[in-house]
This record gives structure tokens, C-alpha cells and sequence, in this order.
């Protein structure tokens, strides 16, 4: 059902990333499937290395061309 979707997750605070965490570890979501953002540039490079997923400050871009996403 995910295994072809891409994900835009808007927020990468706690709740955020633990949502990101869990779509990865479930084995259903590869971390290219999933694009995050963060309010400072420093939180974006921080979820990145944390998670291996593309994270930006940037909502509009993260949710660009994303089947689902999340608030």
C-alpha cells in the first residue's frame, strides 16, 4: 500500500519524527519514499543524518509531488 508512495511529513519536531521513524522501521517506507521539513536549517541537516530522509525548510517544496502528507 506504501510501498510506491511518496511521503511529505510537514514538522519534524517529536511527534514528526517519530511518525518517521515508525513509516521506516515498519519496512513498508524506504527513506527516498519520504521528504520532511524543519523551522532552521540546522533541525533539517540534524532529521536528515537522524533518519536518512530529505529534510528541508521549505513546506511547499517538501510537499511537491507527495501522495500523502502529513501535519
Amino acid at each position: 500500500m506504501l510501498a510506491d508512495k511518496r511521503i511529505a511529513i510537514i514538522g519534524s519536531g517529536t511527534m514528526g519524527r517519530t511518525i518517521a521513524l515508525g513509516l521506516l522501521k515498519s519496512g513498508k517506507v524506504k527513506p527516498g519514499q519520504v521528504r520532511a521539513t524543519a523551522r532552521t536549517k540546522a533541525s533539517a541537516d540534524k532529521v536528515s543524518q537522524e533518519l536518512s530522509v530529505v529534510c528541508t525548510t521549505d513546506n511547499a517544496e517538501a510537499a511537491e509531488g507527495a501522495d500523502l502528507v502529513i501535519l
